[in-house]
C-alpha cells in the first residue's frame, strides 16, 4: 500500500482532519464495545436457554451430558463452551448491568470458584479498566496464594420441638393444639398443660402411653425444624431427596437443597464425582439428621445434613473435600 500524502494539521481548528479522525476512531471503539457486549449478551441468553431446558429434564440420569454432546455437534458451539454459558447465565444473572465487560472476561472470572473473589476482581475490572489480559495475570497470581478456607454457620437445633399454629383450616378444641411440623404439616395433639397457648409459642413433644403430648419449653426458634431422615436419593453433589421423620408418626419425602454450598454441574466429571462423594457418604452413615431452612427459588428446602454419632456436618465436608464451593449470593 502505498504512503498517504502527508496531510496539514491544526488539532485546535473545528472541522480539521485531525479532529475528524478522533470522531471516526471514537465510532469505531464504540462500536467495537458494543459488539463485545453483545456478544457476551448472546452467550448469557444461549446458557438461560439450555439452563432452562436441563431443569425441565433434570431428573433424567446423564441427560445433561448427551445435550451438551448433541448441541456441540449441532451448533458448531465447544461443549465447553456451552457449559460456560450455563454458568454465565447462573451465577451472573443481570449481565446488563455490567456492560462493560467483554465474553473474555467473563470467561476468565468463571475460572473462580470463590465468588467473593470473583465479586472483588469484578469491582477491580471496573475501577481499574483491566484489560482481558490483565485480568487473566491478575487472576493467576491469586491462585498462587492459597485462600482461607470457609467455615460454614450452623444451629443443629433440638428434635421434636414444634410451634403452635393456628390454620384456618382446622377448628379449635378444647386441651389440643395444632403444631406446624415443618413442610406445610399441621398436627392436632394432645395439650391439656397449654391452654390459651398463642401461635408461635415453642413447645416440645413427649411420648406418652396413649401416644403423644405437648409439653412447655424452654427451647427457641433455633431449635425448629430439626429432622430425623432417611436416605432416598442421591440427584446430584448438593440436592436430595430424603425420607423425613416430621414427628407424630408421620413421614414426608423431600426434596433439599444443601444451604451454603453449590457442587458441580452434573454435565461434568466433577459433579458426577461430587455425587457420588455425597451417595457413599449418606448411604454407609449410621443416622441422619436435618435441619431445614426457607425455600429456595426452585421450591426446595435449603437444609443442613448431619450424620453419625459426631453430628459431622456434611455441606462442610463436601467444601473441606473440594467436592462443593460456597454459594454465595
Amino acid at each position: 500500500m502505498p504512503k498517504p500524502n502527508a496531510i496539514p494539521e491544526n488539532p485546535s481548528a473545528p472541522g480539521s482532519y485531525y479532529s475528524m479522525r478522533t470522531a471516526i476512531q471514537k465510532e469505531m471503539d464504540t462500536a467495537k464495545k458494543a459488539i463485545q457486549y453483545q456478544r457476551a449478551l448472546t452467550y448469557w441468553k444461549i446458557g438461560q436457554h439450555i439452563q432452562k431446558h436441563l431443569l425441565k429434564y433434570k431428573d433424567r440420569a446423564a441427560y445433561g451430558q448427551k445435550v451438551f454432546s448433541r448441541l456441540a455437534h449441532d451448533s458448531g458451539i465447544d461443549e465447553r463452551t456451552l457449559q460456560q454459558a450455563v454458568r454465565f447465565h447462573t451465577e451472573f444473572p443481570i449481565p446488563n448491568a455490567r456492560s462493560e465487560f467483554t465474553w473474555t472476561h467473563y470467561r476468565e472470572l468463571l475460572t473462580l470458584p470463590d465468588q467473593k473473589h470473583r465479586q472483588r476482581l469484578v469491582n477491580k475490572i471496573k475501577t481499574k479498566n483491566l484489560t482481558t489480559r490483565e485480568l487473566k495475570q491478575t487472576i493467576k497470581s491469586s491462585k498462587a496464594t492459597p485462600s482461607e478456607p470457609v467455615v460454614l454457620e450452623f444451629k443443629r437445633g433440638t428434635l421434636y420441638t414444634y410451634q403452635l399454629a393456628a390454620p384456618a383450616c382446622i377448628s379449635a378444641e378444647q386441651n389440643f393444639q395444632t403444631v406446624d411440623c415443618g413442610f406445610g404439616i399441621w398436627r392436632q395433639v394432645p395439650a391439656p398443660g397449654l391452654t390459651n397457648q398463642e401461635p408461635g409459642t415453642i413447645v416440645k413433644a413427649t411420648k406418652t402411653p396413649a401416644g403423644f403430648e405437648l409439653a412447655p419449653s424452654t427451647r427457641t426458634k433455633d431449635d425448629l425444624f430439626n429432622f430425623r431422615a432417611v436416605l432416598d436419593y442421591v440427584i446430584d453433589g448438593d440436592t436430595v431427596v430424603l425420607q423425613v421423620d416430621a414427628g407424630f408418626r408421620t413421614w414426608c419425602r423431600q426434596k433439599l437443597r444443601l444451604r451454603g454450598i453449590d457442587a458441580p454441574e452434573m454435565s461434568t466429571p466433577q459433579g458426577e464425582k461430587s455425587k457420588t462423594f455425597l451417595k457413599e457418604t449418606l448411604t454407609t452413615a449410621p443416622s441422619v439428621r436435618i435441619k431445614t431452612y426457607r425455600k429456595d427459588k426452585y421450591a426446595r428446602y435449603l437444609a443442613d445434613i448431619f450424620i453419625g454419632p459426631k453430628n459431622t456436618f456434611i455441606n462442610q465436608l463436601l467444601l473441606d473435600t473440594g467436592h462443593a464451593a460456597p454459594y454465595l449470593k
